[in-house]
């Protein structure tokens, strides 16, 4: 079962191609995100749930002070019950003095029979139209809550209040009082309005807490505003709210709804509490701007917000320089892995750490002292094993020249005795033989003398050529150049191949073995042209410089692929090329082969020339 290696350009290559730092990084992002994200839903479902909570809050205040409003609205209908006289003038001064209503006050007090005339009257003069049957008002028992009547009283009204205290259509029926609302433009504060405070109600303390400063609307059922406190509409003027609340139908119920005030410079949301007055058709609007209602919602949604960005960010840093100091021995430790990898095994790890990494640490400075060992008794052995590899390259060096300068001594002793002995034997026995034909008579004996001649002369010119190939004595007597000249016309012309010679300095003549050497060489080159090159042309080039000497043989043959392996093969396996470089080789010289398919062969020589391989005059 083979384990298949993500590739680089996935998603997963891609992750196990990033470094230890940026995985864990991308791990604890995660771990932040998904942390932060959760604490940011959960404070946000809080906040919303605050946020429901100030809404309940705000619509509990609006019920409190409807509850307020028809509590002394009723009050107001007890009082007129309970009073001993019918006297206006006292029920007048009664309201005035036992009671304080923390949004209106008695102005007025009126006594109408059951047809609706006026009796007697106290206090400020308004207009009452009591419906006898239906009408406006609406009946709550034997009592009936009224709008006040416009362009009446010296106050602004808030509501007439009618109470029947008899059945007699001809005497006193109803007894109405007309209440004149505490309007304001300061802000409304709950707290400031209690119960049995007397007189007109105190808006606030001096510095107030802006969330508790409110707008305070009571609307008749036709919309007409009838107390405003800390608004702008002022009373007897159409309420910006009454088509926001006409919209919702028949309210029987408090609610709250955000309502964006229209027109004008302070137009924003608000917050709106809509508490129906019982059944006397009244509305109360409690109202509050959105960022003051909900200002601490509000502000706890921005700090949440930006501190849970600056704990992210601050935790994203401290990870990233917690794990910087916890990779940065992984670094060190990498980059001394690296030297060793490189052959450094001299300079010690050294990275302070105490943990797990410090482990390692001493493992790998254990495995490098012990690899550094290793590899120094390795180098020891490889030096021992050189030095015993260039003595025994010297000794076989040494061996083969002495090989080499035994084989053309022998040739030249070989090339000297076939000269003395052999040639000149085979000169005299051509002499006897042209002797022997003169002396013995007949043309059969004379033929077959004329043939062994002929066989003895041929055998004589091989004799003298074998005596040039083993040791020519023009390299001798004459020196290089004329050697060369010499072995190209005997090998090349012969052949049909055309020749030229380049020589700088031919009279100079060096060592006996370097020219012997460049001479074998140069020969081996014009033997191989002739047997494999098929070449027309050969140019032969001999040069003598300050410190080498150098012959260059080109052909212009078939050539070969230098590059091919298998060609490279076959030439070193060549014996005549392996002299060559053997020869090479002794004198410390250079030997290179270019060929080309099509494109003919050069030979370049060069040996260096030393005190070793000295000029002669």
């Amino acid at each position: 079962m083979s384990l298949r290696r993500p590739s680089s350009a996935s998603p997963a290559g891609r992750f196990r191609g990033m470094g230890i730092q940026r995985r864990i990084m991308l791990y604890v992002a995660v771990g932040l995100t998904t942390m932060f994200g959760l604490l940011i839903f959960f404070g946000l479902r809080a906040l919303d749930q605050a946020t429901s909570l100030v809404f309940q809050e705000r619509l509990s205040t609006a019920r409190t002070i409807g509850v307020t409003i028809e509590r002394d609205l009723l009050h107001v209908t007890t009082d007129t019950r309970s009073a001993q006289s019918r006297d206006p003038e006292d029920l007048m001064r009664h309201l005035t003095l036992s009671n304080s209503f923390a949004f209106f006050h008695a102005s007025g007090v009126q006594v109408l029979d059951g047809a609706g005339e006026l009796l007697v009257s106290a206090g400020a003069a308004f207009t009452a139209e009591v419906p006898i049957a239906g009408g406006s008002g609406q009946a709550v028992g034997d009592q009936l809550v009224l709008p006040p009547v416009d362009g009446t009283g010296t106050e602004p009204g808030f509501a007439l209040v009618a109470t029947r205290i008899g059945d007699d259509p001809t005497g006193p029926t109803w007894i109405v009082v007309h209440l004149a609302a505490h309007n304001s433009s300061a802000a409304f504060v709950p707290s400031s309005y209690r119960p049995g405070d007397t007189g007109s109600p105190e808006h606030g303390s001096t510095d107030p807490n802006p969330n508790e400063l409110y707008h305070l609307e009571v609307m008749a059922p036709d919309g007409t505003v009838v107390l405003d406190i800390g608004g702008h509409d002022g009373p007897g003027e159409p309420s910006d709210h009454f088509a926001a609340t006409s919209e919702l139908g028949p309210i029987r119920d408090a609610v709250v709804l955000r309502h964006n005030t229209a027109g004008g410079d302070d137009e924003k949301d608000h917050v709106m509490s809509v508490v129906p007055l019982g059944d006397s058709g009244f509305t109360l609007v409690l109202e509050q701007p959105i960022d003051v209602a909900l200002a601490l919602p509000l502000h706890l949604r921005r700090q949440l917000l930006v501190w849970s960005g600056i704990g992210f960010a601050v935790a994203l840093a401290i990870a990233w320089f917690t794990t910087k100091a916890v990779v940065r021995p992984t670094e060190q430790l990498t980059l001394a892995a690296k030297r060793m990898a490189q052959g450094d095994l001299e300079s010690p790890i050294e990275v302070a750490a105490n943990d797990e990494v410090g482990t390692l640490v001493e493992s790998l400075e254990s495995m490098r002292q012990q690899t550094r060992r290793a590899y120094q008794a390795v180098e020891d052995a490889n030096r021992g094993l050189e030095s015993r590899v260039r003595a025994r390259t010297a000794e076989l060096g040494e061996l083969l020249s002495k090989v080499i300068s035994a084989q053309e001594e022998e040739r030249h002793r070989l090339a000297r005795e076939l000269h003395d002995d052999t040639a000149q034997t085979l000169g005299a026995l051509a002499i006897s033989l042209d002797r022997a034909r003169d002396a013995i008579p007949g043309e059969a004996s004379s033929a077959h003398l004329a043939v062994a001649k002929s066989l003895v002369t041929q055998l004589l010119q091989d004799t003298r050529r074998l005596i040039l190939d083993l040791r020519p004595s023009v390299l001798d007597d004459m020196g290089l150049t004329p050697a060369i000249r010499w072995y190209a016309e005997t090998r090349l012309d012969p052949e049909g191949i055309t020749w030229t010679l380049d020589v700088d300095r031919p009279e100079e003549r060096l060592d006996s073995h370097v020219e012997t050497a460049l001479f074998r060489i140069a020969q081996e080159a014009m033997t191989n042209v002739v047997k494999h090159s098929g070449a027309d042309r050969v140019h032969i080039t001999f040069s003598i410089g300050e410190n080498a000497a150098r012959i260059v043989v080109s052909d212009d043959g078939g050539g070969f692929d230098a590059h091919d392996p298998t060609s490279r093969d076959h030439l070193d396996q060549h014996v005549g090329i392996a002299g060559m470089r053997e020869r090479v080789a002794l004198l410390r010289g250079r030997m290179e082969i270019r060929s080309e398919l099509g494109g003919g062969t050069t030979l370049d020589v060069e040996i260096p020339l030393t005190d070793d391989h000295a000029r002669t005059a």
